[in-house]
């Protein structure tokens, strides 16, 4: 769990977590992650890019944009969706959706 004590998580910072697939005393498992979309907003993977609230978000810190597509996802409150920057090859929330708030 990160902690952040002058402002909350926002899009577009690095977070760390724990699996949140694993139990809690799992020492394994730590993930380095972006937030790319926050509680209300609608998430899509499509075309080879990342679609927040049904606009293409300009990521020029990727090496290649994702060869999958995902559903569109919408973000409940309380939780974050988080996408690691190397797309093709990370396990994130296009594979078990959306991240509990960090």
């Amino acid at each position: 769990q990160v902690s952040y004590y002058i402002r909350s998580p926002a899009i577009g910072d690095i977070v760390t977590f724990r699996d949140p697939t694993q139990q809690p005393e799992d020492e394994h498992g730590v993930f380095i992650k972006r937030i790319v979309a926050k509680a209300g907003d609608l998430v899509q993977i499509h075309h080879g890019w990342l679609y927040v609230n049904g606009i293409a978000q300009k990521e020029d810190f990727l090496a290649e944009h994702p060869s999958y597509k995902s559903n569109l996802t919408y973000v409940p409150e309380g939780h974050v969706y988080v996408l690691g920057d190397n797309r093709n090859n990370s396990y994130d929330s296009h594979v078990w959706l959306v991240q509990k708030r960090l």
